[in-house]
């Protein structure tokens, strides 16, 4: 991921190379610039698909909120017996009318299960995602990003099934994320609970969260010209 000095442009890659149980290799590449006009996020994106094995799916969905906010969701599932890669487009548009959102959101999940490692002879059970959250903000794209965290490949196989089902994204459709979120909610209540007879401390907020515009982890290189890659 890639963006500019000043901070009103953004360039993601997506770029998957995925074995097939054949040997052959099935290659996946979306790429999506984006740019901040008149206080609204502008986006062109695409995708390209190659390999004898490589198999596709794509689907849409569109929600209409209470006040006439309008959420669209694009979805992308990808896959090679039983390596799947799910993409999720989300941008968010305060009226219906509008031509473009105020804030988009690109979710990247990987899952592989049931395959053979060559060298170890065992079987590979991985699930990783990335979420990032784009805002136009004051002339400018306000980028955060979340991950990459690891989770159970069936738990992400069934967020996958359901999101192409029900056209709705939220990451707790992973069952190991709403279990998080579950424990999460019940000790912030707990602490809430304590803190009424003790005195107040701020709270620091998630480690898998990122501003691009504060910091840069392990995971982040900034090179000379200031780009940030993902």
């Amino acid at each position: 991921m890639w963006k500019d000095e000043g901070g009103n442009g953004l360039l993601i890659k997506i770029h998957s190379i995925i074995p097939g149980i054949t040997g052959d290799f099935s290659v996946y590449r979306f790429d999506m610039d984006l740019t901040e006009s008149d206080s609204r996020v502008q986006s062109t994106w695409s995708i390209d698909i190659n390999g004898a094995e490589a198999s596709s799916a794509f689907d849409y969905g569109k929600q209409i909120h209470a006040g006439g906010s309008v959420t669209n969701t694009q979805f992308i599932l990808c896959g090679t017996g039983d390596i799947g890669s799910f993409i999720v487009l989300e941008q968010k548009k305060k009226k219906e009318e509008e031509e473009r959102p105020y804030a988009v959101t690109l979710a990247h999940y990987f899952a592989s299960s049931g395959r053979i490692n060559d060298y170890s002879r065992k079987k590979i059970d991985v699930g990783l995602s990335v979420v990032v959250k784009i805002r136009a903000i004051n002339g400018s794209l306000d980028v955060t990003v979340e991950g990459t965290d690891k989770h159970p490949a069936f738990g992400l196989r069934y967020l996958f099934e359901e999101a192409m089902r029900s056209k709705i994204w939220k990451p707790t459709l992973c069952p190991h994320c709403a279990n998080i979120q579950k424990q999460s909610s019940m000790m912030t209540s707990q602490s809430d609970s304590d803190d009424r007879e003790s005195v107040p401390v701020a709270r620091r907020h998630g480690e898998n969260q990122l501003n691009l515009k504060a910091v840069a982890n392990s995971n982040y290189t900034e090179n000379k010209n200031k780009y940030m890659f993902f």
